[in-house]
């Protein structure tokens, strides 16, 4: 899980907060956050949302649990592509965050860190500690 403030104003305690999450388990980490913080709105990019408006195929494809090549390689190429493409956006969105919270376990919460350039305080992970050399 991956959360990025797009709040500017991130003193005042009491703002609704417009936080962006990346997850493999989308719609359960936004009901989880929405129980915590219900004051606050919750952004995450669609895949099978963005891919029916912008493909003429109607398939719908949810990875629900982290990345699954098997499944992954069956797709057509459109949809590889579409995936990636989507894939890579999100990464933009968090190498630009203030703060990310995710786990360390992850080579993708790594990966962003690095991608950051900023200071290793500025990231909470769940799971374990990482330090880059």
């Amino acid at each position: 899980m991956f959360l990025l403030d797009l709040t500017n104003d991130s003193s005042a305690l009491t703002l609704t907060r417009t936080i962006f999450v990346a997850s493999d388990a989308q719609q359960a980490v936004i009901e989880q956050l929405k129980h915590l913080r219900p004051q606050w709105n919750f952004v995450y990019l669609d895949y099978n949302q963005q891919w029916q408006r912008s493909s003429s195929s109607s398939s719908s494809y949810q990875n629900i649990k982290g990345h699954h090549q098997d499944t992954f390689n069956q797709l057509s190429s459109e949809r590889k592509l579409y995936e990636t493409n989507m894939f890579l956006t999100e990464l933009t969105i968090l190498s630009k965050a203030h703060g990310v919270v995710c786990t360390f376990s992850s080579n993708v919460c790594r990966f962003i860190q690095l991608l950051r350039k900023q200071n290793e305080h500025t990231v909470l992970s769940l799971d374990t500690e990482w330090h880059p050399e």
